[in-house]
């Protein structure tokens, strides 16, 4: 079962999405603030825009004569897309409802155009079945309503807005791409410069010189760490070759006199097989002491743990039972 550190995104990713979410975060703060700052100047421009149809269609239709009347109504229902048309006591009225876009925009709208046209004045988005912007005024005592396109209350933006959303989305992300990597650098080439030293390299030394302050400190305590710790393996390599120098040379003379001297067969094979474990022994302390300086070779592990395992002579006490099972044919760079 994988750990539950082996699912959490890395660094780079953790910042690239609190960034993306910060960015989110503050264009919604800034369209709602355009929103609300833009409602009232939307409010008096669409009002005012009604109110002037409505004014301008009844000085025309009151200034026309009656003879040409009907001329004018035409030119205004073909270019203007103005209509006007009696209003009945049965007509099928249905008022201005808050479906338009600026729907929390309806009642001030509908206030300020009945400020200036009179308290009797309605607004209706439908009328008899035919949907628009319908708009109720009086021409002598007369009842008439003016029929316009609704598109007034929620005028088109086009499809530029989209072009320049998707380019401000594009710009954001590879800022946040930008500037996530400049901030997760440093750590990368730390993390990297770790894991070869894990290895058992020696690695590049990490600049001191740039980037903030807390990455030069780390940059410098790392280094310092790399230059301790190199510093006391060599002391200790140092040491133990020392060491096995030393024992290498009463061990060839006790070896040399366990020839010489007449024992036993059985305990002359004894202490050969002692002494040449550990004249071993010594050679693994040098071979420690010389790892840096060796290349890495392919080495059959099974055989040399059962090497090792025979060598020991653990099964030469008889309170001892040893069972080995060793896969043969594995092989381990060292």
């Amino acid at each position: 079962m994988p750990s539950p550190l082996a699912r959490t995104p890395n660094l780079f990713w953790r910042t690239f999405i609190l960034l993306m979410f910060l960015i989110v975060f503050c264009v919604m703060g800034w369209l709602q603030s355009f929103r609300v700052l833009n409602e009232t100047p939307y409010v008096q421009a669409t009002a005012q825009q009604i109110v002037s149809m409505a004014k301008l269609t009844r000085y025309a239709l009151i200034s026309a004569d009656p003879v040409y009347r009907s001329d004018l109504l035409l030119v205004l229902a073909n270019q203007e897309g103005l209509r006007i048309l009696p209003k009945e006591p049965t007509d099928t009225v249905v008022p201005l409802s808050q479906g338009a876009s600026y729907a929390s925009s309806i009642e001030d709208i509908k206030a300020t155009v009945r400020y200036s046209l009179g308290a009797g004045t309605v607004l209706a988005e439908r009328v008899n079945g035919e949907p628009g912007l319908w708009v109720s005024f009086t021409i002598d005592g007369d009842a008439y309503w003016l029929r316009t396109n609704a598109t007034i209350l929620n005028p088109p933006y086009g499809k530029t807005w989209l072009w320049w959303a998707l380019a401000a989305f594009v710009a954001s992300i590879l800022c946040a791409v930008l500037i996530t990597s400049r901030l997760t650098a440093p750590l990368n080439q730390l993390s990297l410069t770790a894991r070869e030293f894990g290895r058992g390299r020696v690695p590049k030394t990490l600049p001191e010189d740039s980037g903030p302050e807390e990455i030069r400190e780390l940059n410098a305590s790392f280094n310092r760490m790399v230059q301790d710790i190199t510093r006391v393996e060599k002391d200790r390599e140092v040491l133990l070759a020392g060491v096995s120098h030393d024992l290498r040379t009463p061990i060839t003379r006790l070896r040399l006199e366990t020839e010489l001297a007449d024992l036993p067969e059985d305990t002359h094979r004894a202490m050969v097989s002692d002494l040449e474990q550990m004249e071993r022994i010594v050679n693994q302390f040098m071979d420690y002491a010389r790892r840096n300086s060796l290349p890495l070779a392919a080495v059959d592990l099974s055989r040399l743990v059962s090497d090792a395992v025979r060598i020991a002579r653990i099964d030469i006490d008889p309170g001892v039972r040893l069972r080995v099972s060793i896969d043969p044919d594995i092989w381990v760079m060292a």
